[in-house]
């Protein structure tokens, strides 16, 4: 995985951010997620910031690389039956690049442990799977092939299920 990511993520686990009210909501500010920004390009020691800051810098960490995590040609097309949605998700996982795949598990277990702690946070397994469609794929809310939709079922199911 980008040293980056590990490096945000890392920052958000020890610093106790799981706990962190509305951790991934929009009261970060601006200018610390700048000043985030430029550490990770600089190598530098992230400056004090608020939790949700650090949230939104790997938000747009995510958002900024130069390909989307998940292909859009991986992206389903068609709605997942919910009796098939387990061996749909292995075949998903397993056809991505292997960079991408290790990229997609540590974000989605890094969200696992976000939503382990919901009842401090305020977070739900749609509103991370939300985050992730948003910031791992190219694909909108108002993809007219309902692609986000399809797409939010599997991420929701791939955030609670406990065995893929």
């Amino acid at each position: 995985i980008p040293k980056e990511l590990w490096r945000l993520i890392d920052a958000l686990w020890n610093g106790n951010a799981l706990k962190e009210k509305d951790l991934f909501s929009d009261l970060f500010e601006d200018n610390e997620v700048a000043l985030i920004r430029e550490a990770l390009d600089c190598g530098y020691e992230f400056p004090s910031c608020k939790p949700q800051s650090l949230a939104q810098a790997l938000v747009t960490f995510l958002e900024c690389l130069a390909k989307p995590v998940i292909p859009t040609d991986l992206c389903p097309n068609t709605s997942v039956d919910s009796s098939n949605l387990k061996s749909f998700c292995r075949r998903f996982l397993e056809s991505l690049p292997s960079l991408s795949y290790n990229v997609f598990v540590y974000v989605i277990s890094f969200f696992r442990e976000v939503l382990a702690q919901a009842d401090f946070n305020r977070s739900s397994s749609s509103k991370l799977a939300s985050i992730a469609i948003n910031s791992m794929t190219s694909i909108k809310e108002d993809d007219p092939k309902q692609r986000y939709i399809y797409l939010l079922n599997i991420f929701e199911f791939l955030l609670t299920t406990t065995s893929i």
